[in-house]
């Protein structure tokens, strides 16, 4: 077929298309990870992996990641089978809530943890027993899988609405229910089950925030934690510590590069419902799952309930106060952070400006080269920890970048693999001859076309996006403790900083603060969910 008359992509146009995307993933992420690889000899390679700290810290971080990742799936395949087959009641609060815990910022999961199950929460002062659910390793797995249950919930719920009704028809009319289960929901649900393994699992063996707020100890340090303190505090000589750290980094990223390849193998095989299809109960929901969607929904929703709970209650006289507020907002704050609360507010609202505009622009580069290479490419980021990502950019660009600008870009490429997603699909979805050809006839250019057409039917896809940058950036933790300074800490760092000077009060202020802000930005894209999922 002849292209039409109007604007043509030129061979170096085609060229920059494709080769664009790639240039900015490799000067974002695999640049900087090649630095890391050159830093740390032959020498200091071999002592870091002889020492036996580093050998146990790797045990427990495997151990630890397996455990969650397990506990995950079991807690949250179950859920999304349940809601794409027989619809219980409670379970679009359920999937909302789900939504808001996977994208709750790591610091306020934390927190809101021991505001449940840590000493004095709001459960384990009725039950003392649960207090090991705010502690030690119980306490760490329970986060991890309050984080990354909603991946399988989501997963599954997913592929099960993708199941055609007629075969699900045809089966229970030609064989037993045993038969539908085995032939037609396994299959859609394996390449589900398998992801939100493999996806919760890496999550869980790069976490940062959660070992070192729940955890409290050394013994409870993953690779992700270690390879800060070994940084920050272990050596004296700077270049030594970098050293090392790069060793332990590329340590860590060998070990998640099989892991990282299985996903993206596994994300190409996920069924997904056509437009505007949703799920479509089958039978009755049952006795149990109504119980089971109330539970979910109260451990979906008391870890981010009690933040706010705690931030108005005296830890030591138990009654309510707004003393925590008032140290946040006055000079106590200034004497624990080192900077002003106004100061940490501009810190986090500017660097989220800066990574929404950034990632949109990023993101619909990706799209527009219609490439798998670019998209597989895009995805291995999150092979990448976030820790690794932050010592990354500093050896690669330090020279050239302050420590802002550092921050900024390394909120985008940790966010890269999630922001992306629905500008891609959106691209996907709207990208049929039926729209190029007419684009190209009577559009001047490519840019014209995509402002005055594309832009405008994918406004919801970037709608969306925005709001993931947003939140991603929010609750960054992991590169940004490797890259801070005074004068670029973020609200989640703040927190940091105030749980670990033992000010509860004020940690759960202002953790209840970005959590506000977090649910806002949630709450305004869950109004455009629907429309491109």
């Amino acid at each position: 077929m002849d292209e039409p008359r109007g604007w043509r992509l030129g061979r170096a146009e085609r060229l920059a298309l494709t080769l664009g995307p790639l240039l900015v993933v490799f000067f974002l992420a695999y640049l900087p990870l090649l630095q890391v690889a050159a830093k740390p000899g032959p020498s200091t390679l071999a002592e870091v992996l002889s020492d036996p700290a580093v050998k146990r810290v790797a045990a427990f971080t495997f151990k630890q990641a397996l455990v969650s990742a397990a506990l995950s799936v079991a807690l949250g395949a179950p859920a999304g089978a349940l809601m794409a087959l027989r619809r219980p009641r409670g379970s679009g609060l359920v999937s909302a809530l789900s939504l808001v815990a996977f994208m709750s910022p790591p610091m306020v999961v934390a927190v809101g943890f021991r505001a449940v199950y840590g000493r004095g929460g709001v459960l384990s002062s009725l039950v003392p027993q649960l207090r090991v659910l705010g502690e030690g390793f119980w306490g760490i797995i329970a986060a991890h899988v309050f984080y990354n249950s909603p991946i399988a919930l989501n997963l599954v719920y997913t592929a099960l609405s993708a199941v055609p009704r007629d075969l699900v028809d045809s089966s229970r009319l030609f064989g037993s229910r045993l038969d539908t289960v085995r032939r037609v929901l396994i299959p859609y649900a394996a390449p589900a089950l398998a992801a939100s393994f493999v996806l919760a699992y890496m999550y869980c063996f790069t976490s940062f925030a959660i070992p070192i707020t729940i955890g409290a100890s050394p013994r409870y340090n993953t690779l992700e934690s270690y390879l800060y303190t070994v940084y920050r505090f272990l050596y004296t000589d700077p270049g030594q510590a970098a050293r090392a750290a790069s060793a332990l980094a590329l340590l860590q990223v060998s070990l998640l590069a099989p892991f990282a390849a299985i996903y993206v193998i596994l994300s190409r095989k996920l069924p997904h419902a056509p437009v505007g299809e949703a799920a479509r109960p089958g039978g009755r929901p049952g006795v149990l799952a109504p119980a089971y969607m109330v539970f979910l929904a109260a451990f979906y929703a008391l870890p981010l309930t009690s933040i706010y709970l705690r931030a108005l209650l005296d830890p030591y006289t138990g009654k309510v106060s707004l003393s925590g507020y008032r140290g946040v907002l006055g000079e106590e704050f200034r004497s624990v952070v080192q900077t002003s609360h106004a100061a940490v507010l501009a810190n986090t609202a500017y660097y989220a400006y800066m990574v929404v505009l950034i990632s949109l622009v990023v993101s619909t580069l990706l799209a527009v080269s219609e490439s798998r290479l670019t998209e597989i490419i895009a995805v291995s980021v999150i092979a990448v920890s976030p820790a690794t990502l932050g010592l990354a950019l500093y050896l690669a660009y330090s020279g050239i970048g302050a420590r802002w600008l550092l921050i900024i870009l390394a909120h985008v490429a940790a966010g890269l693999p999630i922001v992306s997603r629905p500008i891609v699909l959106g691209f996907q979805r709207v990208l049929s001859r039926e729209i190029v050809d007419p684009l190209r006839l009577y559009s001047k250019s490519m840019v014209d076309g995509f402002l005055n057409v594309l832009a405008p039917l994918l406004r919801n896809q970037y709608l969306v996006a925005a709001s993931l940058a947003a939140v991603v950036s929010l609750g960054e933790f992991g590169a940004t403790m490797m890259l801070h300074t005074r004068d670029t800490i973020t609200l989640s760092i703040a927190v940091h900083k105030l749980a670990a000077a033992r000010r509860p009060q004020m940690a759960f202020a202002e953790a209840s603060i970005l959590t506000t802000l977090s649910l806002a930005l949630l709450v305004f894209m869950a109004r455009w969910r629907q429309r491109w999922l």
